[in-house]
């Protein structure tokens, strides 16, 4: 492969930018939408999920000092959110060998200022929402699915995100249904009056912001999908990605929080949620492609048979020295390693403990691999990743 294919593929593509200009939608018809697809009511539309989570934390007025537990192997922008919300937060290691967060450990992290947990979906894998409903019924604590990797994952026959307090899904740029920003939230009813209070003040002081940039950005997404245009642009994109991971490290990003979801913005997403359906099935088989080719010689992620998953990406797990030879040879186009590994260095979380093992472990093994590409070119790539595995192994 002389010019290697994009890791990331945002699925916005000429049709769906077409449409919005010949037949133009707005955010109330992808909330709409999203209420039909699921089949549930009490969602509302954010600029981004880690808006959502601050709203909602928000929402219940925590007391100064209050903890909120999340996954120590998660994007910076969960702390962050729980931050912003005036929350503490406090990390919670994974399962061993795997990539969602313990339910043993989370009780060990409960006390009494404990107010809530964030229990994420990582890359759409299964978290036991049993045992963390179990957990937060015992004390008395609010639980938030994370389901910013995930849109259509089923445990038992039902959609995943509304099997607690509050659900939290992410529309961003690579995630499920990739457009280029949007978030939403669901809350049960039992929150209805402090949810309600706290979305009317938000958007009473915080109108959608419309940004040329993004139509632009957007126009673009279908020529950086493109092999010859992600080479081409891609010292651009990682210069960008830099900054960005640059910016957080310092602190917060406030325009990520403090601007509501314009109906441009709106009008991708829902564009995408309309052919989510097939680019779920071809994930589906594109997951199934590397099991098959790989499954003896890395680790994939084990699923109850009740799970349905909803994979962002294929994780695995492989011997630390070969995967730092994959790295090299395969970064950000056939493997990745979207680096949670920093969350520990930020400035702003300094003197927060991390007494996570399994995390440490799986950050050092863990590799992504993309489920985007035709079933044609992802026999081709797990092929390539197998024969390397082979030769790095030895």
């Amino acid at each position: 492969m002389l010019l290697k294919p994009p890791f990331q593929k945002p699925q916005i593509t000429i049709k769906v930018l077409f449409l919005q200009i010949i037949s133009p939608v707005d955010a109330a018809s992808f909330n709409s939408a999203l209420q039909e697809y699921w089949g549930m009511q009490n969602i509302y539309l954010t600029k981004t999920a880690r808006q959502a989570l601050w709203l909602i934390l928000s929402s219940i007025k925590p007391e100064p000092g209050s903890e909120v537990i999340v996954s120590s192997f998660t994007p910076v922008v969960v702390p962050l959110a729980a931050m912003k919300a005036g929350c503490q937060p406090v990390f919670c290691d994974v399962i061993q060998d795997g990539f969602v967060m313990s339910p043993e450990d989370a009780e060990k992290k409960v006390t009494k200022k404990t107010i809530a947990i964030v229990m994420p979906y990582s890359f759409g894998c299964f978290s036991d929402i049993e045992k963390f409903t179990a957990l937060a019924r015992k004390h008395n604590l609010i639980l938030i699915e994370d389901c910013a990797q995930t849109l259509k994952g089923k445990y038992k026959d039902k959609y995943i995100g509304f099997n607690a307090d509050f659900g939290i899904w992410s529309f961003g740029i690579s995630k499920n249904i990739g457009s280029l920003n949007g978030g939403a939230f669901w809350y049960h009813d039992r929150h209805k009056k402090g949810v309600e209070k706290a979305m009317a003040k938000f958007l009473l002081n915080n109108k959608p912001k419309h940004n040329i940039f993004d139509h632009f950005r957007a126009s673009g997404v279908p020529f950086i999908n493109t092999r010859f245009g992600y080479w081409l642009l891609r010292p651009i994109i990682d210069y960008y990605q830099r900054g960005r991971e640059t910016s957080r490290s310092i602190g917060y990003d406030t325009a990520e929080f403090d601007s509501a979801l314009t109906n441009f913005e709106a009008a991708l997403c829902h564009r995408q949620l309309n052919r989510y359906d097939h680019v779920y099935q071809r994930r589906k088989m594109n997951y199934q492609i590397y099991e098959n080719e790989l499954k003896n010689l890395v680790k994939f992620p084990s699923q109850p048979f009740e799970f349905e998953p909803d994979y962002l990406y294929a994780p695995i797990l492989v011997e630390q020295q070969v995967r730092a030879r994959l790295l090299n040879q395969f970064q950000n186009t056939l493997v990745s390693d979207i680096n949670f590994a920093y969350i520990n260095e930020l400035d702003v979380l300094k003197g927060i403990s991390f007494n996570t093992p399994n995390r440490l472990r799986v950050q050092d093994e863990y590799l992504l691999l993309t489920l985007h590409h035709s079933d044609k070119l992802t026999r081709k790539i797990a092929r390539q990743l197998k024969l390397a595995i082979i030769k790095f192994s030895k």
